[in-house]
């Protein structure tokens, strides 16, 4: 794999895609700010126990799963609050 363009923290391990296909495929429909969070609610969960933590701040394995889960969290949370944003604009019309 090459870190690059196929980085094996992406890459579909037992799985014959890969994450940006994946993302590719769930957001076709999805309106731009929305699709930008959910395709990295996708990439934390995605990648969970396959980036390395980072050993030069004695991260565990562990401690690096949950960064990931904390971060597709914040996306989660900025795709419901955009949403919501939206739908109640929409509504003032």
């Amino acid at each position: 794999m090459e870190k690059v363009n196929h980085p094996i923290h992406y890459a579909g391990t037992g799985c014959p895609c890969e994450c940006i296909e994946v993302v590719h495929y769930i957001t076709k429909d999805v309106e731009p700010i929305t699709a930008f969070s959910v395709g990295n609610i996708i990439k934390y969960l995605w990648r969970l126990g396959k980036k390395e933590p980072d050993e030069n701040m004695g991260q565990t394995m562990d401690e690096k799963i949950l960064e990931d889960l904390k971060k597709a969290n914040w996306y989660l949370n900025d795709a419901i609050e955009m949403m919501t944003l939206k739908i109640e604009s929409e509504k003032l019309r």
